[in-house]
C-alpha cells in the first residue's frame, strides 16, 4: 500500500565526529498480520500496540480506489511476552470513521493522543470531499518523485491528510478530538511523534517549506491546544524526495522513513539520527539489512528498555501488502555524542613543535585514560572527546616534564575544542660511548654485528649493527650501570658490563668475540650401474638430514661422481634416481676424518611396455605379426610391429633376437616347415633393411610345431582360430643386456 504521510526535524547547530552503531537485529513476521495492509505501530503503555490495518469490511462497503482496499482503521492488541500479537480489535468509540486513520503518538503521560485522518472538510460532506482530485493517500501537490532515470518530476495534487488530537480517558476511551491548528486543505499533515519529555510533535508535511515531496516537520507543543509555528527539520534530514513515519525513543532518537538517500537498498528504508541539546543533531546513520530490503521499510518504534521493537515492511514472502514485524536488538543501535579536541605540542622554550608526543585523554571522574593518540610531524594532535565529561588532556614525550590541562565538554556536539600544549625541556647528563667488535682469534674488526645495550634492568635502549670498522656510537645516561651484548652467525656471543661518568670524554670499550669453527666432512660419492658397474652420469643425487631436511641436491658428473662437505658426526640419508632406472637409498654417518667415499648402485629397470616374460623365454612385446593363407608378404599392421622391433633393437645395441615364425595345421607339414622359414627371413629381412646389424638377429621357421590353441591336425578350426598360429615372435637370446 502506498504510505501516508512524512517526516523532519530542526537543524541548529553543528554535528561533529559522532561514534555509532546500527546495530544488529533479528527480526519476525507477526502472525496477526492480516492479508491487507498493516502498518504504523504504536505503543499505548508497555502491554498494549495500536496500529493501522485495512483489514476490515470496510464501512458502507467503501473502498480505496488506490489499492481496492477498504479504508485504513485503527486496531488495538494486547503485547506478548515474546513480541506477538493477540487479541486484535478495531478500536473502540468514534475515532475511526468512514475514511482512512492511522499513525499514533501519545505523551508521555498517555493523556493525550495524536493520530492521522483524512481532511474531510466540515462545511462538505464526505461524499463531495471524495473525489479524483482528493482521493486519500494519492500523491500530493508540490510533491517530487523520482523517476527510472533519477530524474526529479512534479505530479498533481490528489488529496490531502490532517493531523488530529484527543484526549484520553482513564478507561481509554479518546474524546474531544479535533484538528490541529495547522492543518490545511491545500496540504497534508500526518505521521505524529511526541518527543519523550512531551514538549515537541514531530509529524510528515508537503506543506509550503518543504524541499521536495513530503519532509518531516517539527512544532514546539506550548498547551491549550496551542503551538509554535512549523518549522522545516532542515537539509540534515529531508531530501527532494519522501520523509516521513517519525518516531523519537527515549534516548531522543529520531527515526525516520526515506526513498531518496544515497545509502538507501530500494524504496522507503528506516534512517536515525540523535537530537542533543539546543536541537544539534548527528549524523544520519542507515540501520542496514535486515532491517532495510529493496522494497518500502518504515514505521519503526522501539522500547529502549528491553531492546526491541517493531517495524512496517512490504518486503517478499509477507502475509500482506504491508506487514509489521518485531525485530529483537543485540547490540542495540547507539549514537554517540562527541566532540573533537585538537591542539598543537610545542616546545616551552624554544617554541618548536614537538612531533611524536604521546598524547592522552584522561577522564577525572575515574582517573582512566579513554582515548590517545601521537602528535605528527607538525605537532598536530586529534581526539574524540565524549560530551557532558571532565577530563584532562596529557602530552608526554623523552626528555620533557609532562605537559596537560583539565577542561570540561557540553552535553551536544559543538565546534570543537583547541588545547594547546606546551612541554618543558629536561636537561640530561648523557656521555659520549663508542664500541668496537673484534674477531679475537685475528684481531681484524667484525662488521655487521648485531650490538645491544641493555640499561641496569636489563631493558633493552640501544640496538645497531657494527659498522665496516666493527664500531658503534651513542649517548648514554651519565653514572648507570650498563651491559652491552655483541652476536653474528659462525661467531660466539660476547657481552661486557660497564659504567657511565659525567665526563666530556668518550668511553671506549672493546668485544672480542670468538669465531666458530664448525667441522665439515668431504663427502666424495659416485654412481653405477648394478649389472656391470658402468659409472652413471646425469643421475640425480639428494642428501638429507636427519630430520628429512635436503641439505644437498646435484647430478653426477660423466664420471657418474659427486661430492659435497657436510658437519661432522651426523647421520645422513643419499637418495639417487634416474629414468630407466629403480632409486637407491643409502644411510650413512659422517665422521672427523678428511675424506669419506659413497657408493650408490642403480638397477636398470625393464620396460614392460617393450617386453614381456613367457613361460620359458623373453619376447618382446608387440602385438602379434599374423600372415595370410599360404603367404609371406608382410602385411601394414605387421611393418607396424615390426617398427617397434628395430625400436628396442636400436635403444638396447647389445641385444640379440631370434624371428621365429609359425604356421596353422593346415597343409603339409613339410611345406608348413619351409613357409615358417620363409615368414621367418621376411620379417628378419625387414628388420635389416631399417639399420639392424644382421649379426644380431636371425631367423628360424617352427612350421606347425608349436600351436597357440587346439588346432592341430585332424581338429576343425575356424579361420580366426587357425590365424592366430600364423605368427611371427621375437625371443631375446641375451636378455641380460637389457640391465646394463
Amino acid at each position: 500500500m502506498k504510505k501516508l504521510l512524512f517526516v523532519s526535524i530542526l537543524f541548529l547547530g553543528t554535528y561533529l565526529f559522532a561514534q555509532t552503531t546500527p546495530g544488529e537485529y533479528s527480526i519476525e513476521n507477526l502472525k496477526a498480520n492480516s492479508g491487507r495492509s498493516d502498518f504504523g505501530p504504536t505503543y499505548w503503555h508497555k502491554d498494549k500496540l495500536i496500529f493501522s490495518s485495512a483489514r476490515g469490511n470496510g464501512l458502507l462497503n467503501k473502498k480505496w480506489e488506490g489499492n481496492k482496499q477498504p479504508f485504513l482503521d485503527l486496531y488495538i492488541a494486547i503485547i506478548n511476552e515474546d513480541g506477538s500479537l493477540s487479541n486484535v480489535k478495531d478500536l473502540s468509540g468514534e475515532v475511526n470513521s468512514k475514511y482512512h486513520e492511522s499513525s499514533v503518538s501519545f505523551t508521555p503521560d498517555f493523556k493525550t493522543v495524536y493520530f492521522t485522518r483524512d481532511n474531510i472538510d466540515e462545511n462538505t460532506t464526505a461524499k463531495d470531499n471524495i473525489t479524483e482530485e482528493t482521493k486519500p493517500k494519492r500523491r500530493v501537490r508540490g510533491q517530487a518523485q523520482r523517476d527510472k532515470k533519477n530524474k526529479v518530476v512534479k505530479v498533481e495534487k490528489k488529496t490531502n491528510l490532517a493531523l488530529y488530537k484527543a484526549d484520553v480517558t482513564e478507561d481509554g476511551k479518546w474524546v474531544n478530538i479535533r484538528q490541529l491548528p495547522f492543518n490545511s486543505l491545500d496540504y497534508s499533515t500526518g505521521h505524529p511523534a511526541v518527543d519523550r519529555d512531551g514538549k515537541k510533535l514531530y509529524f510528515t508535511s508537503d506543506m509550503p517549506g518543504s524541499y521536495g515531496g513530503t519532509d518531516i516537520f517539527v512544532v514546539d507543543i506550548l498547551g491549550n491546544d496551542k503551538y509554535s509555528k512549523p518549522k522545516n527539520m532542515g537539509r540534515k534530514i529531508n531530501t527532494l524526495g519522501n520523509e516521513m513515519f517519525p518516531f523519537v525513543d527515549s534516548k531522543n532518537i529520531l527515526y525516520f522513513a526515506s526513498n531518496n538517500r544515497k545509502e538507501g537498498l530500494g524504496g522507503l528504508d528506516i534512517y536515525a539520527v540523535r537530537i542533543f541539546d539546543n536541537d544539534v543533531l548527528s549524523q544520519v546513520l542507515h540501520l542496514g539489512f535486515p532491517i532495510n530490503t529493496e522494497y518500502d521499510d518504515f514505521a519503526m518504534i522501539v522500547d529502549n528498555d528491553i531492546d526491541e521493537g517493531y517495524f512496517s515492511s512490504n518486503r517478499k514472502n509477507g502475509k500482506g501488502d504491508d506487514d509489521i514485524y518485531h525485530f529483537t536488538a543485540s547490540p542495540p543501535l547507539n549514537i554517540e555524542c562527541e566532540q573533537p579536541l585538537t591542539g598543537i605540542v610545542k616546545n616551552l622554550k624554544s617554541k618548536k613543535i614537538v612531533k611524536g608526543a604521546t598524547v592522552q585523554l584522561i577522564d577525572l571522574k575515574n582517573n582512566t585514560e579513554i582515548n590517545s593518540t601521537t602528535s605528527n610531524g607538525r605537532g598536530f594532535y586529534k581526539l574524540n572527546v565524549p560530551c557532558d565529561g571532565e577530563y584532562k588532556i596529557v602530552a608526554k614525550k623523552e626528555s620533557f616534564e609532562d605537559g596537560e590541562k583539565e577542561f570540561v565538554t557540553a552535553n551536544s556536539p559543538g565546534t570543537g575544542l583547541e588545547i594547546n600544549l606546551n612541554l618543558k625541556p629536561i636537561v640530561i647528563c648523557k656521555q659520549k660511548f663508542e664500541a668496537v667488535v673484534r674477531n679475537s682469534k685475528t684481531g681484524k674488526p667484525v662488521s655487521n654485528a648485531d650490538v645491544v645495550i641493555l640499561d641496569n634492568n636489563g631493558k633493552e635502549i640501544f640496538k645497531v649493527k657494527s659498522s665496516s670498522n666493527g664500531k658503534i656510537k651513542t649517548k648514554l645516561l651519565c653514572d648507570n650501570n650498563y651491559q652491552i651484548k655483541a652476536s653474528k652467525k659462525k661467531y660466539e656471543n660476547a657481552e661486557s658490563f660497564f659504567v657511565t661518568k659525567e665526563s666530556d670524554n668518550t668511553l671506549k670499550l672493546e668485544l672480542n668475540i670468538n669465531p666458530i669453527i664448525i667441522c665439515k666432512q668431504e663427502i666424495a660419492g659416485v654412481v653405477k650401474n648394478s649389472k656391470n658397474t658402468r659409472f652413471l652420469n646425469g643421475v640425480l643425487v639428494k642428501i638429507l638430514d636427519d630430520k628429512g631436511k635436503e641439505v644437498f641436491k646435484t647430478k653426477t658428473n660423466q664420471d657418474g661422481k659427486f661430492s659435497t662437505f657436510l658437519k661432522c658426526e651426523k647421520n645422513y640419508t643419499a637418495l639417487a634416481s634416474k629414468e630407466d632406472y629403480e632409486s637407491a637409498k643409502k644411510e650413512f654417518i659422517t665422521t672427523k676424518k678428511a675424506k669419506q667415499e659413497l657408493e650408490l648402485l642403480l638397477k636398470r629397470k625393464i620396460d614392460s611396455s617393450e617386453i614381456k616374460v613367457l613361460k620359458n623365454k623373453v619376447v618382446v612385446n608387440i602385438d602379434p605379426i599374423y600372415f595370410d593363407l599360404n603367404s609371406s608378404k608382410i602385411t601394414k599392421s605387421a611393418a607396424r610391429e615390426l617398427d617397434k622391433v628395430v625400436a628396442i633393437m636400436k635403444k638396447y645395441p647389445k641385444l640379440k633376437i631370434e624371428g621365429g615364425s609359425h604356421t596353422d595345421s593346415r597343409g603339409g607339414d613339410a611345406l608348413n616347415m619351409k613357409l615358417s622359414t620363409r615368414r621367418a627371413e621376411s620379417t628378419v629381412n625387414y628388420i635389416i633393411k631399417h639399420g639392424i646389424d644382421p649379426n644380431r638377429i636371425t631367423a628360424k621357421g617352427y612350421g606347425e610345431t608349436q600351436p597357440v590353441n587346439r588346432c592341430v591336425n585332424g581338429v576343425r578350426c575356424s579361420e580366426s582360430e587357425h590365424q592366430q598360429n600364423r605368427r611371427t615372435e621375437f625371443v631375446i637370446l641375451n636378455p641380460d643386456v637389457l640391465e646394463e
